[in-house]
């Protein structure tokens, strides 16, 4: 089966990065932030490194000023731009460089829920600013993960104390070659970061081609809502990557962008396709994962397998045609991630309770 893959044009990249108070997304918020703009060959267009004070009610983290290098005396330098000020000038930023491809060194779980927390707490009108105006989304992390997975010589790996493998960025950099002096300043990380996109995309180049198209979050998902054999690679705790190889086999009925990836190892097609719901909820809940749930909208590493299986192509027909057992998984998801008590949290951690409409938007703007 030939399935042809659609892919916009790619006009630039940002690579970024923000250094903190702390780790908290709601409770905390950025002090520096970094990025170094790109076009498609990776030839740097514009780099920005700004940095603001603290607000009055952030108490910094004493370890987080450690491991950056941030000077407490910057979290109460008037002569910086407040965090209110900065906002507005990094939403400046995303606007004049769209559409771009937004990455980082785990961007999607750190540094994006950051700039998220910043942008909605100091009222700027474009919270999900670097998925907005057609921009997208990669994680050069997970790239690397994908990397040790598949082309694992593209790369030197480097050991931890503990006898590990180590894909922190302060370690991979400089095991390839880059001269990392100011580890967890955001312009060396960010300095950092393409050093190792360009090493993948040197001595990895096909998977490279994958690894950035698996950025398009909309063919992304039309690929795997087409049944086809699909690959993805991911790392759980302090475990090596691993790709799994599977099938879509339904949706969150509440949120599309959250989908079930029916592993072919550990299911039988026909067995799957006639599960109850007990049995679709044991899958997606129990261990191992018989169905993992995965979000096409952070950045995973999607591929589509070349050269399937015989075995591999009936599978995914079975499911194509199981419409119970896509319904069955549409309401797991939905029932696992039911949306939490709003009224229990604070103001800080409602961003996801309610979305601007155009009238609020207008009036943020003025």
């Amino acid at each position: 089966m030939q399935v042809k893959e659609e892919r916009s044009e790619l006009k630039q990249f940002v690579f970024y990065d923000f250094e903190t108070t702390g780790i908290s997304p709601a409770f905390d918020h950025p002090l520096q932030f970094a990025a170094i703009v790109t076009d498609e060959h990776l030839n740097e267009l514009e780099r920005v490194d700004i940095r603001c004070q603290a607000a009055p009610h952030i108490l910094p983290s004493p370890i987080a000023l450690h491991v950056t290098n941030i000077k407490p005396e910057q979290a109460i330098n008037k002569n910086l731009p407040t965090p209110f000020e900065f906002a507005q000038t990094l939403q400046k930023f995303t606007k004049d460089w769209a559409p771009a491809c937004w990455l980082g060194y785990n961007t999607i779980a750190f540094d994006e829920p950051m700039m998220r927390q910043m942008f909605y707490q100091n009222l700027q009108p474009e919270i999900f600013a670097t998925q907005m105006n057609g921009n997208s989304r990669l994680d050069v992390m997970k790239m690397v993960f994908a990397t040790h997975a598949e082309e694992a010589a593209a790369l030197i790996w480097p050991v931890a104390d503990n006898g590990n493998t180590s894909f922190k960025l302060d370690r991979l950099a400089p095991a390839n070659g880059f001269a990392h002096k100011n580890a967890h300043d955001a312009l060396a990380d960010v300095e950092a970061t393409i050093f190792i996109f360009k090493k993948i995309r040197d001595g990895a180049p096909e998977l490279f081609k994958k690894l950035v198209d698996a950025g398009d979050k909309t063919i992304t998902s039309s690929l795997l809502k087409s049944f086809i054999p699909m690959e993805v690679t991911l790392r759980f705790g302090g475990n090596v990557p691993k790709t799994y190889q599977g099938c879509y086999c339904g949706s969150n009925k509440d949120n599309p962008n959250s989908i079930g990836f029916a592993d072919f190892e550990l299911n039988k097609a026909e067995e799957l396709s006639q599960a109850s719901k007990l049995s679709v909820s044991e899958a997606i809940e129990g261990t191992p994962k018989k169905i993992r749930t995965l979000a096409v909208n952070r950045s995973e590493t999607f591929r589509v397998i070349e050269n399937p299986s015989e075995e591999m192509l009936e599978f995914c027909e079975t499911i194509k045609e199981a419409n119970k057992l896509q319904s069955l998984v549409s309401e797991v998801l939905s029932k696992r991630y039911a949306d939490t008590e709003q009224t229990n949290l604070e103001v800080e951690e409602r961003i996801y309770s309610g979305f601007y409409g155009n009238s609020d938007k207008e009036l943020l703007e003025q």
